[in-house]
């Protein structure tokens, strides 16, 4: 799984897109599919050091989580989830992750109806925008087909684009509506001048 980051200054509409790529061998690489959530991990420096699915506390809280279901690490696709280092938790927060959607290439089912979030078009890319406010954000991206996983194709053979298109400030749409009337008032005004004038 490759995780993609980044932080947004102000309100933005974000523009996530993944496609297959060539992996490891040359083959084929995962039909692409991606979980975005607001939160980032732990800095790898940090008291507790980086965070990974085996510590005892995001071994806790992955019970926790998961309502004690059998899972195979902290990450949740389409949950919230939290992990951490090896500090105790009383000493050093868990880095959360907060669900906001996500997106895969295709559809898939697993004999209980499609999975929502499918682009229906199995073209070996999935894109997808979302409108977001300022703050931190994790984009956890990998293959949407789980029953071909393999513990030997470690290559992922996907690559991404996120595009960032600025959301302008209030004052700016009220600024842009007063000179577009104003606009009008002038092209008014030359009206019945050439009316008067003509």
């Amino acid at each position: 799984m490759a995780v993609y980051q980044f932080t947004l200054t102000g309100d933005a509409d974000v523009q996530l897109s993944f496609e297959q790529a060539v992996a490891g061998g040359g083959r084929n690489g995962l039909i692409p599919g991606f979980s975005l959530y607001s939160g980032l991990p732990h800095d790898p420096l940090s008291l507790g050091g980086p965070d990974h699915d085996d510590s005892a506390g995001s071994l806790f809280l992955r019970d926790v989580d998961s309502g004690g279901a059998i899972t195979e690490g902290s990450f949740r696709a389409l949950h919230d989830w939290r992990i951490t280092g090896e500090e105790s938790l009383a000493v050093v927060a868990p880095s959360v992750f907060t669900y906001i959607g996500h997106a895969y290439d295709g559809s898939q089912d697993y004999g209980t109806g499609i999975i929502p979030g499918g682009d229906g078009l199995l073209d070996n890319v999935v894109t997808q925008s979302f409108h977001l406010a300022a703050g931190d954000y994790s984009v956890f991206v990998g293959g949407s087909d789980y029953a071909s996983q393999s513990a030997a194709l470690r290559s992922l053979g996907v690559n991404g684009t996120i595009l960032v298109s600025a959301v302008p400030e209030p004052e700016t749409y009220a600024m842009l509506l007063m000179g577009l009337g104003l606009m009008g008032v002038i092209a008014r005004r030359r009206k019945v001048a050439e009316k008067l004038h003509g």
